[in-house]
């Protein structure tokens, strides 16, 4: 009997020696995991379309300017035809690649990168940027300090210099608002109060604030409130799906601010589509679409009448003025889409 009693005990104390070494070895594991994911302070976020030399030039700046911080770079590919995935995959091979077989909007492919992202940050940065100082790391170790709700922009700056315009104010969303942008009243009223509070114009944009709405060419935020809130809205193909992040966030009890101690050159509109009417057909259709998700059908539709009529207008002013040069006519074609559109006889382009 006392064998036995031995037996068992010594099988007793094997399994618990065999517990005890599994655990050490989860713990362990676990250990490494969080030490990894701890270890990437940013995920640098891009979503890549025919981006061509700018996406280059990001990288580069990305490469030269970051220091201090520990990073990862996720480019998403909407299917380009360019050659810049070879490039990025020769060149770049630090760069993690998703590779789209379509072109799947802007919105669905940011939130691919993040789902794949590790750091406790997520950069959501466009490809036709570049990078003027360390803005990365001076943008991350601010927002540290924030709460962890809050997201974060940078100074954007034109090709020539100039601080750009990429915010929009509290009445930019307004009805007013719109229909003195979409009747172009700024150029009879260039001193309007309502197109300066719409647009943020005469603001000095060299001290830190709280804004309203900004495009999404650079936008920091913590990964796990991202994920939280649901990531982007992926019926916004493209634009209009950083609007919807920023009063997302603002409902949420979060602020939208703004940091100029980061500079980041933007050439807007590199990023987008060819040179058609697509990429402008998309503004139109989902700055309707953010009326109807947030304000109700009722200010949806009176957009609508907006542009309608503000298309009416030019369109009559276009053959009273008629300018025989490639702007003028590349107007008079967006304003015949506005006013089919408007009026229901040509539906938003398929994403």
């Amino acid at each position: 009997m006392a064998e036995i009693w031995l037996l068992f005990h010594f099988l007793d104390n094997l399994a618990f020696l065999k517990d005890w070494i599994f655990q050490g070895c989860l713990a362990r594991e676990g250990r490494k995991a969080a030490r990894v994911n701890r270890e990437i302070d940013v995920s640098i976020c891009i979503v890549n379309y025919n981006a061509g030399r700018y996406i280059r030039a990001c990288l580069d700046s990305i490469i030269h300017c970051t220091s201090g911080i520990n990073y990862e770079v996720i480019a998403v590919d909407n299917a380009s035809t360019d050659g810049s995935v070879q490039m990025i995959r020769h060149d770049y091979p630090m760069v993690r690649i998703i590779q789209n077989d379509s072109n799947r909007g802007f919105a669905r492919a940011s939130n691919q990168a993040v789902r794949a992202a590790r750091g406790e940050f997520i950069l959501l940065l466009n490809p036709d940027t570049e990078l003027k100082n360390d803005a990365i790391n001076v943008s991350v170790n601010f927002l540290r300090n924030q709460d962890r709700r809050d997201l974060l922009t940078c100074m954007i700056l034109n090709p020539d210099g100039t601080i750009g315009v990429s915010k929009k104010g509290e009445l930019f969303f307004s009805l007013r608002g719109q229909a003195f942008l979409q009747f172009r009243l700024n150029r009879f009223f260039p001193r309007s109060t309502l197109y300066k509070k719409a647009l943020l114009r005469d603001e000095d944009f060299r001290e830190q604030r709280e804004l309203f709405f900004v495009a999404g060419c650079f936008l920091l935020l913590r990964r796990d409130f991202f994920l939280e809130i649901g990531l982007f809205d992926e019926s916004f193909f493209l634009y209009g799906e950083d609007d919807d992040l920023c009063l997302r966030i603002r409902h949420a009890g979060g602020r939208i601010l703004y940091h100029p101690e980061g500079k980041v050159l933007h050439w807007e509109k590199k990023s987008s589509f060819p040179l058609s009417l697509r990429p402008y057909f998309f503004y139109i259709l989902n700055r309707y679409r953010f009326y109807r998700k947030h304000y109700g059908v009722a200010r949806a539709f009176i957009f609508r009448m907006i542009v309608f009529a503000s298309s009416t207008f030019k369109i009559l002013l276009g053959l009273l003025y008629h300018r025989p040069n490639k702007e003028a006519t590349w107007e008079r074609k967006k304003n015949l889409l506005n006013w089919m559109w408007a009026l229901g006889l040509k539906r938003g382009p398929r994403s």
